[in-house]
């Protein structure tokens, strides 16, 4: 499998390609696809599936651009988008070359976030794309305590049940590096260190402020 992370315009919005046997998924192609789909003219691969990781315009707006063909649309019901197959459970896998990608629905962030785990020919997962749900250092906002509750279970119950050494790709460049493990997320992102989703809730609301003590951009 080759995985390209690559920028597609917005607020330093990470979108990809997913690569493996003369198949492509694009996850994510964001409010500008142009170097997602230069890439994958040159890999000479058909595109398999379209994913989209939630609903919001930064990440999905240019799904209009992607070129026609016969490929299927992926999302979660229960956002915006008419999906071609939609993913209201964890079990939902999709063949990629001798990968496979296994949707996991992580709502929080929004209603309608999905995760999406990628496994080797083995069913070994190696990677993990995680959209608005989980970045380098941080978690992904959210408008009430609701939302934070649901982000915290899909954090632990989800992301955090799989092994350090899965490779993070977030939705965006907010982190000190574009990429992570769930193994250094675990240990370092102060989110997940906290002890209850009281201590979750409560840095939400005081992130502004803990940024700031801690030096954090």
């Amino acid at each position: 499998m080759e995985l390209l992370q690559i920028r597609t315009g917005g607020d330093r919005n990470f979108g990809y390609l997913l690569l493996d046997g003369g198949e492509a998924a694009i996850l994510d192609p964001g409010e500008d696809p142009t170097q997602l789909l230069r890439a994958l003219d040159a890999s000479g691969c058909r595109l398999r599936t379209v994913i989209a990781t939630h609903t919001h315009a930064d990440h999905i707006a240019s799904l209009s651009r992607i070129p026609h063909g016969q490929w299927e649309l992926i999302a979660s019901p229960f956002g915006s988008l008419v999906p071609t197959r939609a993913v209201t459970d964890p079990g939902l896998e999709l063949d990629l070359g001798q990968a496979r990608l296994r949707l996991l629905p992580t709502p929080g962030h929004t209603p309608c976030s999905l995760c999406s785990l990628v496994l080797d020919s083995s069913g070994r997962p190696t990677d993990v794309i995680t959209g608005d749900t989980l970045f380098v250092g941080k978690v992904g906002g959210t408008g009430s305590s609701e939302q934070a509750r649901a982000e915290y279970h899909s954090l632990h119950r989800v992301l955090l049940s799989l092994p350090d050494e899965v490779r993070v790709w977030p939705g965006h460049d907010y982190g000190v590096s574009p990429s992570s493990t769930i193994g250094h997320e675990r240990r370092s992102n102060p989110f997940l260190l906290q002890p209850d989703l009281a201590a979750f809730e409560h840095l939400k609301a005081t992130w502004a402020d803990y940024k700031k003590l801690h030096g954090i951009m």
